[in-house]
């Protein structure tokens, strides 16, 4: 009897923990993602790019309605390029958006942040030092695409932050993206960290490549743009 019951509240026992083990792992790590993290100086030579077709980019500071429609109605096709909570920051913190055109069309663009800027990767809002901008997201129309058209825009917005005074960009790419990683190396971006970002206990949480874990990632941004800016690289 003893032991019949011993091994009914052993099974309760174990079922248990399991179901508990089960839930604390659903709150322990709830979001995670990995990229690879990248800095450019300003202070380098940027070179010149020769699209493959003829096309202008404008810069957006104030009046952005006509990209953001054209991002909001092209979404269904590529969810990506229109996150609400990302518009909004870039509205309200003064973001600037490079537009690539052909006559009319809209060829594709690229996204700077100045100061506080929503990464949809994180779910949160990270604010890079003053001088510095961050490049989040860059895009081009499958019709545009084999041109050069992604590397014009990043030398474009390269070059317009140089002309501003800013020192520095940052930009953020996941590692299965090797067209992205390509344009950017190629635009003299290099690598200064890769960053897994998860969630525990609802808490943010950056590990480092070297395993080092960070509660936030200002921080790592702050230090490595000041060496750089020192170094004069």
């Amino acid at each position: 009897m003893h032991i019949a019951a011993s091994a009914i509240a052993g099974r309760d026992a174990l079922g248990f923990l399991t179901k508990a083990a089960r839930k604390a792992q659903r709150l322990v790590v709830c979001r995670s993602a990995r990229s690879i993290w990248f800095y450019r100086t300003l202070k380098d030579p940027i070179k010149p790019v020769q699209p493959g077709m003829d096309v202008e980019m404008v810069f957006l500071a104030e009046d952005k309605s006509g990209l953001i429609a054209w991002l909001k109605e092209n979404s269904r096709s590529f969810p990506w390029i229109y996150i609400e909570k990302e518009v909004e920051s870039a509205l309200a913190n003064g973001h600037i958006f490079g537009c690539v055109r052909r006559n009319d069309e809209i060829a594709g663009y690229v996204k700077i942040g100045i100061g506080p800027t929503y990464i949809h990767d994180f779910g949160r809002t990270i604010r890079f030092p003053d001088g510095v901008a961050f490049i989040y997201d860059t895009f081009v129309a499958p019709e545009y695409r084999g041109k050069r058209i992604g590397l014009y825009a990043v030398s474009g917005a390269l070059n317009h932050l140089k002309r501003a005074g800013f020192k520095g960009v940052w930009c953020h790419i996941e590692e299965w993206n090797c067209a992205s990683l390509k344009t950017f190396m190629r635009a003299g971006f290099t690598e200064a960290s890769r960053i897994r970002f998860m969630r525990v206990l609802g808490m943010p949480l950056y590990i480092r490549g070297d395993g080092r874990p960070m509660m936030k990632l200002e921080p790592l941004l702050e230090a490595r743009g000041r060496a750089s800016y020192n170094r004069g690289q």
